[in-house]
């Protein structure tokens, strides 16, 4: 039981300061910026993740075109709020 309540307590720490140090960055500089670094920083955390745990994604033209076209219909919405 020990094992899964630490790596909780911890999750949930760094899930508040996901969260609390962007709030402290809105005071110097733009919303849009914060996100623009916050994504950026998700990106690399992901990009290492995968390379330690030796991830190589499989290239299935029917499988991979779902999740793409997902993010397409991400990145319009997201540009649509940002136009505002």
């Amino acid at each position: 039981m020990d094992g899964w309540l630490w790596s909780a307590l911890t999750a949930l720490v760094f899930y508040g300061l996901w969260g609390f140090f962007p709030k402290l960055a809105v005071g110097y500089i733009s919303p849009k910026s914060v996100l623009v670094y916050e994504v950026g920083g998700t990106l690399l955390v992901w990009l290492v993740a995968l390379q330690r745990v030796s991830f190589r994604p499989e290239a299935i033209l029917r499988a991979s075109s779902l999740p793409l076209l997902f993010e397409k219909f991400v990145t319009v919405h997201i540009r649509c709020l940002v136009e505002r």
